[in-house]
């Protein structure tokens, strides 16, 4: 009878542990789900760059590029189309979705999340960590970080997209970051837009023009006072 309540308390710790473990990393998101923001709408799209280093295992989908484009946004569920180009040359795409706030999937988190917010990076669960300023597509951007020993992904923090990951496995390394996107502009050299440059380099250029008009005037008229008082002498 000790044996068979010692086997059902094990049974029951066995279920009821990892109960616990996974309600308490879904409590933050649970706790939040009203408040979950969506930063993306239809119309924005980015693509995503692959490099590889090693042997990564076969079962790895092997991309040049990815492309994900926002067909659609209603509450929390956000309809994109995926389009990849792979190694071998061949092209493929599909329409998926996502459900942001959602810990099942780490493509598109809420917007506006912090540190210690719960996340999914690929593979298992982890919490935002750190949050920095980081440059993806030309622009300063404010981006979140979340990471485990074999993962380290970024996501940018206004629109909840990941704009960078690092997987590293065994004899293998696979980086991915975005390299092209709509959903905000490139603020150029130094941070500053490009009209902004050209508004300088306009203005400076006529500070220029107008100082060498100066001293231009300022020399002829030297030579005329000089050659009046010339004539004054010579008479």
């Amino acid at each position: 009878m000790e044996d068979r309540t010692n086997r059902g308390a094990t049974a029951f710790n066995g279920v009821m542990i990892p109960l616990v473990v996974f309600l308490l990393f879904c409590f933050p998101l649970i706790a939040s789900a009203k408040n979950v923001a969506v930063g993306v709408k239809i119309g924005d799209w980015k693509k995503t760059s692959y490099t590889y280093t090693g042997s990564p295992p076969s079962d790895h989908l092997r991309f040049i590029w990815v492309k994900l484009e926002v067909l659609n946004v209603t509450g929390t569920s956000v309809t994109a189309r995926l389009t990849a180009l792979f190694l071998n040359g061949t092209e493929a795409n599909e329409t998926v979705d996502f459900t942001v706030g959602s810990i099942m999937q780490s493509e598109i988190i809420p917007a506006n999340s912090t540190v210690g917010d719960a996340v999914l990076v690929p593979g298992s669960g982890a919490f935002i960590s750190e949050e920095s300023n980081r440059t993806y597509c030309g622009a300063i951007r404010p981006v979140l970080m979340a990471a485990r020993s074999d993962n380290v992904t970024f996501w940018d923090k206004q629109t909840g997209i990941i704009v960078q990951s690092s997987e590293h496995g065994d004899g293998y390394t696979i980086d991915a970051v975005i390299t092209e996107t709509n959903m905000w502009s490139s603020t150029g050299f130094f941070g500053l837009d490009w009209w902004l440059w050209l508004s300088i380099a306009c203005a400076v250029a006529a500070v220029v023009a107008s100082t060498i008009v100066l001293l231009l005037l300022r020399r002829r008229k030297s030579k005329s006072t000089a050659r009046a008082e010339s004539q004054k002498k010579e008479l």
